[in-house]
């Protein structure tokens, strides 16, 4: 996954990777700071050892999980708004050596890593993330996925959609489960498109996004689509 999303940064490093409403990065910007925060999670944590990723959708999101992969550091995805509960439990239960959460902004970020450093992902057996269960059925449990089941993921979502570099995905949904990150964000970012995940509630105003931003692709819930086509 992680070379996927680099082959694109080189190809086109001047197109804009995320665009979250309030930041926009390019690839090569992307590229930069996810090698900067991955050079930052060598030297904190170990290999093997889980990284949670307590963000919005966002492109600091995507910062932060691309590092994670690049570095053979498993993560866990987690919903900023989930209760505290929920977040308590599955803490305890994952036990992560480091919890990633927002700072003060872009600019609080690593810019890029050292001239020497290289990406080291772990191998597709490996464990790339741990996702939570809703706990809606008792307590929340994690589920292991490997690298190569994120892969297979990815790889089929690019070719069930034909997505490529010219296109503009709209991914409106969460990307702490995999629907969200693997079919949306890491299969966008490994075609070289360009991924938009601006919240919107109105049917009415996604509509008239969908329109002036040039959207070719639309992933988000049965419900929204049901909404969007009601309209």
């Amino acid at each position: 996954i992680v070379e996927l999303f680099e082959q694109a940064a080189r190809r086109n490093p001047y197109r804009v990777a995320v665009r979250d409403g309030e930041t926009a990065l390019t690839y090569g910007e992307l590229w930069d700071r996810v090698c900067g925060l991955a050079e930052t999670l060598e030297r904190r944590t170990r290999p093997g050892e889980l990284v949670a990723v307590r963000l919005p959708p966002s492109g600091m999101f995507a910062m932060a999980v691309l590092a994670c992969l690049a570095t053979g550091r498993p993560f866990l995805p987690l919903d900023p708004g989930a209760p505290g509960a929920w977040l308590a439990q599955a803490l305890e239960q994952a036990g992560p050596a480091l919890v990633i959460e927002p700072q003060a902004g872009r600019d609080a970020w690593p810019e890029r890593a050292s001239p020497v450093w290289t990406p080291s992902p772990a191998g597709v057996d490996e464990p790339a993330c741990v996702l939570f269960t809703s706990g809606s059925r008792g307590a929340p449990n994690g589920v292991v996925h490997t690298h190569g089941s994120g892969l297979r993921a990815v790889e089929a979502s690019r070719e069930a959609r034909c997505l490529g570099a010219d296109d503009r995905l709209y991914v409106p949904m969460p990307f702490f489960w995999t629907g969200g990150f693997c079919t949306g964000l890491l299969a966008s970012l490994g075609a070289g498109a360009t991924l938009l995940t601006e919240a919107i509630a109105e049917p009415e105003r996604t509509l008239a996004f969908l329109e002036r931003e040039r959207v070719t692709l639309f992933r988000g819930w049965p419900d929204q689509g049901a909404a969007l086509a009601a309209h």
